[in-house]
């Protein structure tokens, strides 16, 4: 098997994010960068993120009902990857 380099080209995906060939980045408070996917169907809620260092966060919401306060990702990315 060979490894293909891609370029990453991203565009935005609203305050902080940016999205390309099916990940998402998210620009963390402390200056680094996480890359993964969310998302979120029926009360499911789903994020699985990693680091250029191979550390990794997986956040499974289910029920899922309503909106998280705005702060609450920020603060689980914060601590796992700062």
């Amino acid at each position: 098997m060979t490894l293909v380099q891609t370029p990453l080209s991203e565009v935005s995906a609203g305050a902080g994010m940016g999205y390309g060939l099916g990940l998402q980045e998210f620009k963390l408070t402390c200056g680094k960068s996480v890359y993964g996917h969310s998302g979120g169907t029926f009360g499911y809620l789903t994020y699985a993120l990693s680091s250029d260092s191979g550390r990794t966060l997986v956040i499974s919401a289910n029920p899922y009902t309503g909106d998280a306060p705005a702060d609450t990702l920020q603060k689980a990315l914060t601590t796992t990857f700062c």
